[in-house]
């Protein structure tokens, strides 16, 4: 159960992410540009298009594509491992869907608890290629005081290569401390999605793994929605720090965010990410339990 569980979230975590990486390229320049230089969505991406062309909107892809899948297979894999390790355990045994456990854990605790050990699991073995992914995106033509590298970075293999040469393990783990903090996202999302689908499937007379395509959408995207907005402000701080190559400096990145615009500051590029991460949790998710479910069944055979 845990290999498909692997296989399904590297599929979904693939097709989840392919189809909005300019959108993603566009948030991490609103996140780290000096200036006002792009405003609204369409506008902006019209913009980065006729001054980068194809390749600016897509710049990021490469690393994407590679994270993404062992991102998320490690995710769901340590996910479901550890939730059902808990359920397992003497002190979460024999409560039913959405009641109490015997050691006083309720369903939604240990779905907040195994969401929060998958995020740490996975930040920590995956931050490194985010960095590069981060740092390509905010390649081009506009104005950002935040860099450390003077000479635009290649490939995927090359930046890492690179970034390890010239900073070292601090250059690869650089915006680690927001991903920690940041793991407080899928903390909200996971617990919130699940109770979404149970909501939806009481209403419905079903249970959670016969809701359909829609309904399981519907239910990641608000989750998703939610989580966002609520702990947004370390993605400002950790794609600042990404670029500088700061590793620890947290608290004076926040400063050096709240200097330059206040509060605000910290939601720069949030309707964007908005825009771009509520279709990419409900395609990945309901991707996730669709071929989750098919993989168990043809497996369980």
């Amino acid at each position: 159960m845990v290999t498909l569980n692997a296989v399904s979230g590297a599929i979904a975590g693939a097709m989840g992410a392919a189809i909005t990486t300019p959108l993603e390229a566009l948030k991490v320049k609103l996140q780290v540009q000096k200036g006002r230089k792009y405003r609204a969505i369409v506008g902006s991406l019209a913009l980065i298009f006729r001054e980068e062309g194809v390749r600016g909107l897509y710049r990021g892809l490469a690393p994407t594509l590679i994270a993404l899948p062992p991102n998320w297979a490690i995710y769901f894999c340590t996910y479901e491992a550890f939730r059902g390790y808990l359920v397992e355990s003497d002190r979460a045994k024999g409560a039913g869907e959405g009641k109490r456990m015997e050691g006083g854990y309720s369903e939604m605790t240990v779905n907040a608890l195994s969401a929060t050990v998958a995020g740490l699991v996975t930040c920590v073995s995956t931050n490194p290629l985010w960095v590069v992914k981060t740092r390509l995106q905010a390649q081009g033509r506009f104005e950002s005081s935040h860099r450390i590298y003077t000479k635009e970075y290649k490939s995927t293999l090359g930046a890492l290569l690179r970034i390890a040469r010239e900073e070292g393990y601090r250059g690869l783990y650089s915006g680690l401390s927001p991903s920690i903090f940041g793991v407080a996202n899928v903390a909200i999302m996971l617990p919130l999605y699940e109770e979404l689908k149970g909501l939806a499937a009481r209403r419905l007379g079903k249970g959670k793994n016969e809701l359909q395509a829609g309904e399981l959408a519907a239910s990641s995207a608000l989750a998703k929605a939610v989580a966002s907005s609520i702990t947004y402000p370390h993605e400002v701080v950790r794609s600042r720090m990404q670029i500088s190559g700061r590793c620890t400096a947290l608290l004076s990145t926040c400063g050096e965010v709240y200097r330059e615009g206040g509060l605000r500051a910290f939601y720069r590029g949030c309707a964007t990410n908005l825009t771009r991460t509520m279709p990419t949790a409900a395609v990945t998710f309901t991707s996730f339990e669709i071929i989750s479910r098919n993989l168990d069944f043809w497996f369980s055979k």
